[in-house]
């Protein structure tokens, strides 16, 4: 499938997948949620340790937001800039590299680390609401409890977001990165894509950013300054510079390459 057709059409449907949960939201803010628990995040340098809170049992929807929970969204998955971005990102790379990549391994690994958690997140929010939850009952566990506190969810979604594991992957294939059409050639490449991914993340997660050492150190992150999504680290700045990024790489990668093809033909 052409460049621009992926990238449009995995844009659109990332984008309905999560208007259509957050409006789903929007429609039960009036109505009280029964609660019986909340949990907080409490944020420790060192690690990050759960709280458990019992409150009252019943709490609106609309009170929930007073309280901090670490400022962890819960209606977005935690998969740093948003996945397209990073697609379009490897895709502009893959394009203009001086030295020649395999650019099909590229643009898999440019989504690859991500892939695990959106699996999760599904499976979760099916598995969760089945059992009686509310999507935000549901959102609530899985990204301020089993993203930082299940050993099954931080394996998959830090395997490929490890800078350890991604760095001894690429020196035992270094060797042999030139061998044209061999599986090694590939896989260095794919590795690469994910090791930029990871590096990306790992600048705009406050708290929440991949596992530095995985899996030497389950607790390691760095703490960046800046947050892709939360306000109070700039979170609003970036996803303005965000989209101007995204709508600037789809135009240099499709839309010019579209116009040129389009006026070729029309000669």
């Amino acid at each position: 499938m052409p460049l621009k057709c992926f990238s449009v059409i995995f844009w659109q449907t990332y984008r309905t997948i999560i208007a259509t949960v957050e409006s789903r939201e929007t429609s039960q803010r009036s109505r009280p949620l029964k609660l019986s628990v909340l949990t907080e995040m409490t944020t420790v340098h060192s690690c990050s340790s759960l709280r458990v809170k019992t409150l009252g049992s019943l709490v609106k929807e609309s009170d929930t937001k007073t309280l901090r929970i670490d400022r962890i969204r819960t209606l977005h998955p935690k998969l740093g800039m948003n996945t397209p971005s990073h697609f379009l990102i490897g895709a502009a790379v893959a394009k203009f590299a001086r030295h020649p990549i395999v650019t099909g391994a590229f643009l898999v690994g440019s989504i690859a680390p991500d892939i695990p958690l959106y699996l999760l997140s599904i499976g979760g929010y099916i598995h969760y609401t089945n059992q009686g939850m509310s999507a935000t009952e549901s959102f609530r566990l899985m990204f301020d409890r089993l993203f930082f506190h299940d050993p099954l969810w931080i394996a998959l979604h830090n395997f490929l977001h490890s800078p350890l594991v991604l760095l001894v992957a690429l020196s035992c294939l270094w060797t042999s990165r030139d061998r044209v059409g061999s599986l090694s050639r590939w896989g260095f490449y794919f590795f690469m894509a994910c090791l930029l991914h990871t590096a990306i993340d790992i600048s705009t997660h406050v708290n929440d950013g991949p596992l530095l050492l995985f899996p030497l150190n389950w607790n390691l992150r760095f703490y960046s300054p800046i947050s892709y999504w939360d306000p109070e680290y700039f979170g609003r700045e970036f996803a303005l510079f965000e989209l101007s990024l995204d709508m600037l790489l789809l135009t240099v990668l499709a839309i010019i390459p579209g116009f040129k093809r389009l006026l070729a033909r029309q000669r």
